[in-house]
C-alpha cells in the first residue's frame, strides 16, 4: 500500500503551529476527518491518545508517527503536518517534533496501520527525504516528495530482485558448472571421496563469487544436495538457467537498440523455437550465438542494474 494513495492534500498541514503534544494530535485529528474516513472524531481521537498512553510514539530526530486502529474508522487514510518550531512529544531523544503523521486504521482483521507505518518508518530513514518534506512549501511538494522516495523505493526493491535472481544464474550456476567440470577433469586420476568434493566445491564457490561471497558462508556440501549430480546421463543441468537469463538480456539489449523494428524478428524467432535448434533460431533474430558480444550485452545490462542499485541506496 503506498503512502501518497492514503494521504490526501487536504489532510497536510504545512508550517502549522502547536502548543503541546496534545494540541498536536487535536490539530491532526481535525485533517484526518476532512477525508471522510472517521466516523467518530472523538472516539478516533480518544483512541489515539490511548495508543499514546502506551508509550509516546515519537521515534526521535524529530519524527512522531501517532496511530490508532479503531471501529471510529472506516477506510485507512493519513495525515501529515509540518511544524517549523517543533513540540514537546516526549520524543526518546528529547528534541522537538518537527514532521508529523497520523494513521487511521478500521478495526478489522489487516493490520494496516502497521504495514503502514512499516512503510513510513523506512522512508523517514533517509534524512534528506525527511529534510524534502520539512522544506515542502505546500501540500503539492510534499506528496510529490512522497512519490518520489516511493517510486525510488519501488525501483530499488525490483532491481534487488532482478540482481538476487542474476546472481543465482551467473553466480551460482557458473560455480556447479566450474565443480562438475573439475570433478570430471579429476575422476580419471583419483578417487573423489566427501573430503575432497568439499574441496572442489570450496574451490568452484571462490572462483565464481570472488570476493563477493563472504568466505564464512560457503557451502563445501552443496554436491551433496544437489539430486542432478548424481544422474549417469546428464551433466551440466543448471547450464540452461544462464544460457536462457543471459539470452533474455542479450534480446533486450538488441530491442533497445533496434526498436520496433526488431519486434517482427522477434515474433518469427518465438514461432521458429519449437522446431530449430537454438542457432538458427537465434540467426532470425540476426544473433549469432557464437559472438561473444551478444553475451557481453546481457553482462553490461546486469553491470548497468548494480551502478543504479548502488546510486539508489546512496
Amino acid at each position: 500500500m503506498k503512502i501518497s494513495s492514503l494521504l490526501k492534500p487536504e489532510a497536510i498541514a504545512i508550517g502549522a503551529a502547536a502548543s503541546s503534544k496534545d494540541d498536536a494530535i487535536s490539530k491532526l485529528v481535525d485533517l484526518m476527518t476532512t477525508q471522510g474516513n472517521v466516523a467518530d472524531r472523538d472516539a478516533y481521537e480518544a483512541a489515539v491518545h490511548a495508543r499514546e498512553d502506551e508509550g509516546t510514539t515519537a521515534l526521535g530526530e524529530g519524527i512522531a508517527i501517532p496511530h490508532a486502529k479503531t471501529s471510529a474508522v472506516t477506510a485507512p487514510g493519513l495525515a501529515a503536518m509540518t511544524l517549523p518550531a517543533g513540540v514537546d512529544y516526549d520524543a526518546p531523544d528529547g528534541q522537538p517534533t518537527t514532521l508529523m503523521f497520523l494513521i487511521a486504521a478500521p478495526d478489522t482483521k489487516a493490520d494496516v496501520h502497521l504495514e503502514v507505518l512499516s512503510r513510513l518508518s523506512t522512508l523517514l530513514m533517509d534524512p534528506e527525504f525527511c529534510a524534502s518534506l520539512r522544506d515542502a512549501k505546500d501540500p503539492a511538494e510534499f506528496l510529490a516528495a512522497i512519490d518520489a522516495a516511493e517510486s525510488n523505493d519501488e525501483k530499488l526493491a525490483l532491481i534487488e530482485s532482478q540482481l538476487s535472481d542474476a546472481c543465482q544464474i551467473i553466480c551460482d550456476i557458473y560455480s556447479r558448472f566450474l565443480f562438475e567440470s573439475s570433478v570430471f577433469e579429476a575422476r580419471p586420476q583419483e578417487f573423489l571421496d566427501a573430503d575432497r568434493l568439499c574441496q572442489l566445491m570450496l574451490e568452484a564457490q571462490k572462483k565464481a563469487y570472488g570476493d563477493g561471497l563472504d568466505q564464512t558462508c560457503l557451502h563445501p556440501y552443496m554436491w551433496l544436495c544437489k539430486g542432478h549430480y548424481y544422474s549417469g546421463s546428464l551433466s551440466f543441468y543448471n547450464f540452461p538457467y544462464a544460457f536462457g537469463g543471459l539470452f533474455a538480456r542479450g534480446l533486450y539489449a538488441k530491442y533497445q537498440q533496434e526498436g520496433e523494428k526488431f519486434v517482427p524478428l522477434y515474433k518469427e524467432m518465438l514461432h521458429a523455437t519449437s522446431v530449430n535448434d537454438v542457432e538458427d533460431t537465434a540467426k532470425i533474430a540476426g544473433i549469432d550465438l557464437t559472438d561473444k558480444a551478444f553475451w557481453r550485452q546481457g553482462l553490461q545490462s546486469l553491470a548497468d542494474e548494480i551502478d543504479l542499485f548502488c546510486d539508489l541506496v546512496k
